[in-house]
């Protein structure tokens, strides 16, 4: 309601959200800045995995490989399915310039990772 009353003039959901709440009621944009990446993460303490045997160690990272291997299997992305949804519903998708965006944040985000961030961190993520 708030959309459609005008009390917020956006949202920020994944494709999925945005078809099944069906926001496209309210809202004619889709903006595809893909500006958030989730994935499932393993966490693991180092001062304990180095405890382990080098064959145990083998067998945990194989089974993560495993797993990873049967989620993206059996459960692909659902952005595209959804987009699409999303188009027939009559939104209009747009997909900025995210080079652009990136090239013109680059220094702010430089600065705040040199102030901020542990030293080589942001020099891996942008490895990644």
């Amino acid at each position: 309601m708030a959309l459609k009353t005008g009390t917020v003039d956006a949202e920020e959901n994944p494709p999925e959200t945005i078809y099944s709440y069906k926001y496209y009621e309210a809202q004619k944009y889709m903006m595809l800045s893909r500006h958030i990446f989730t994935v499932a993460r393993y966490c693991i303490s180092d001062e304990w995995f180095d405890t382990l045997s080098e064959d145990d160690q083998k067998l945990i990272l194989n089974a993560w490989k495993y797993a990873q291997a049967q989620i993206e299997e059996k459960y692909p992305d659902p952005d595209e399915e959804f987009i699409e949804k999303c188009k027939e519903e009559g939104m209009e998708i747009v997909e900025p310039d995210n080079a652009a965006f990136q090239e013109i944040a680059a220094p702010v985000v430089k600065e705040y990772s040199e102030k901020n961030w542990k030293e080589g961190i942001y020099d891996l993520i942008n490895s990644l």
